[in-house]
């Protein structure tokens, strides 16, 4: 075989890899590739997406350098209804996920650690969730500018409720809470954890999200080198 066509068979594996790699990584194009995706799926007033946000609390909290955290939700399409989806807990809990997706929308991935304390903060009592004021005390508690937030809840913010529940639908979710780690189901916590192959408690995610990461980081070495080779 000519030193031609060598260097072309690796040109063209070299960029089979990288799309692999940024394919693995995240499926989200607003989520940092070269950091490992956690994606929690879940529906704002429910008490088991309240467990899984308290449990990620701790895991970020390990690995907030490593990785990016999003919520996703649950529900189904309506056209018809207020916020054009029907919310299990109704539409105060529709609203609730709004005001969580403008916070991602205007703050994330930068205040991801700003996010978590304030969902902390807004699930200690999840039937105000929804609540304007609400949301924003627990804002002025972990010292964001609610204003943006309010704003978005108030134009754009039904159109990215559709929008993640249209993901969520992409995914095959149906239950709250979901946790995917780099696009792939990890555990569900649905009354009971289960589905966790790798185990629930918070050094079990830590484990797997660091290994992801040790993973990602290998690719990319191995990516250079066959750059450098060409």
């Amino acid at each position: 075989m000519s030193r031609t066509r060598v260097r072309v068979l690796i040109s063209i594996l070299t960029i089979v890899l990288i799309y692999l790699t940024l394919q693995y990584s995240s499926n989200d194009p607003n989520t940092d590739a070269s950091k490992v995706s956690v994606e929690l799926y879940v529906m704002s007033q429910c008490p088991d997406a309240e467990e899984c946000e308290r449990v990620f609390h701790s895991v970020m909290s390990e690995v907030n350098d490593i990785a990016v955290i999003r919520n996703d939700y649950i529900g189904v399409l309506d056209p018809n209804a207020k916020y054009g989806v029907a919310c299990k807990h109704g539409d105060q809990e529709c609203l609730g996920n709004i005001h969580e997706l403008c916070f991602e929308a205007n703050y994330l991935p930068t205040k991801q650690t700003k996010f978590i304390d304030w969902l902390s903060c807004l699930n200690r009592d999840l039937l105000q969730k929804g609540d304007l004021e609400y949301s924003r005390s627990c804002a002025l508690k972990v010292n964001v500018d609610y204003t943006p937030i309010e704003q978005c809840v108030r134009t754009q913010g039904r159109q990215l409720l559709i929008e993640s529940i249209r993901k969520t639908n992409a995914k095959g979710v149906t239950k709250s809470c979901t946790i995917h780690l780099n696009g792939k189901q990890r555990c569900i916590k649905d009354g009971d954890w289960y589905d966790c192959p790798g185990g629930h408690e918070v050094q079990d995610f830590v484990r797997d999200i660091r290994n992801a990461y040790a993973g990602m980081k290998e690719r990319t070495r191995m990516n250079t080198r066959l750059f450098n080779i060409n």
